[in-house]
């Protein structure tokens, strides 16, 4: 694939922004040259950010997958149980995908998103981010020189408040109408301990 690698971005809040970051940081490597967002000034913020053209901006990611194909991958970042109809419609048209924790909400979206990229022949990572922190990498390479010694107990903590979960919670668990659910924060968590 030739550089600069040209990426659509679907959902624009936190983590979208997040991840175009890289476009600004490493020009040379990443072109951002499209944006979904449902939120009017969401969009107009990247589009604006990284001069997208005024006909790959759109308020669904429907109307993006519409499109023919016009960018290289797709970083979707959309809200949890909106990540398998535009992971599979966007390897359908042969991107590549970045998409945000979680992969789906259930077992069965996750193999139908993995089916599609397979079939299509694309790329797909799932954003782990936690897993190449700095933090996390020192102290794996610790562990593994033996300079700690042997791992009888960890104890994680999150500087996040009790209002943040708190919200969290009762939104994703009203959401999914009573469904469990490990929040995309403790799944991260479990996953950067595993690395070390």
């Amino acid at each position: 694939m030739p550089l600069p690698v040209e990426v659509l971005i679907i959902g624009a809040g936190n983590r979208g922004q997040i991840y175009s970051f890289f476009a600004k940081d490493f020009p040379e490597r990443m072109k951002v040259v499209g944006v979904a967002d449902c939120r009017r000034v969401a969009r107009q913020n990247l589009q604006m950010k990284y001069s997208v053209a005024d006909c790959n901006v759109f308020d669904d990611w429907r109307g993006a997958a519409a499109q023919e194909k016009f960018a290289d991958a797709v970083v979707i970042a959309t809200p949890d149980r909106q990540h398998k109809e535009p992971a599979v419609a966007f390897a359908e048209k042969g991107y590549h995908i970045l998409l945000e924790k979680p992969m789906a909400v259930t077992v069965d979206d996750c193999k139908e998103i993995v089916a599609a990229c397979m079939k299509h022949n694309v790329l797909l990572s799932v954003c782990h981010v936690l897993r190449y922190s700095p933090a996390v990498v020192k102290v794996k390479e610790l562990l593994s020189q033996g300079v700690i010694g042997e791992v009888v107990h960890i104890q994680h903590l999150e500087p996040v408040s009790i209002t943040w979960f708190f919200m969290k919670g009762f939104y994703f668990l009203h959401q999914l109408k009573g469904q469990q659910v490990l929040l995309n924060l403790e799944a991260a968590d479990v996953i950067s301990l595993t690395e070390i």
